[in-house]
């Protein structure tokens, strides 16, 4: 089944071959099943450092376009992404603001 990966590649668009890692492929007589796991992000990475991922939202199904008479399902299973790492950051206030004595 893991020869199916590279070709299955050149049929998925490419912002989801962007986002999204290919974890396997079934193949039946008249089905075929694609499953995609959004991919992790480098913690080295400075744009994205606050973002950690905290597992898996539930798997999503999509029907896709026939390949050569077969259906096509995506399943896709997203990350789960927390907006903060640590306590969420809240404005600073300072205790005389404008109005108040």
């Amino acid at each position: 089944m893991e020869s199916f990966l590279p070709l299955v590649e050149y049929l998925l668009p490419d912002f989801i071959v962007a986002y999204y890692e290919l974890t396997r492929v079934e193949k039946s007589s008249d089905l075929l099943h694609v499953y995609l796991e959004e991919k992790n992000y480098p913690e080295s990475d400075p744009a994205k450092a606050f973002l950690l991922s905290k597992g898996f939202l539930p798997e999503i199904t999509i029907q896709d376009f026939p390949i050569r008479d077969k259906r096509v399902f995506l399943h896709i299973k997203r990350r789960r992404w927390p907006p903060w790492r640590g306590s969420i950051p809240r404005p600073v206030t300072s205790s005389k603001e404008i109005g108040h004595r």
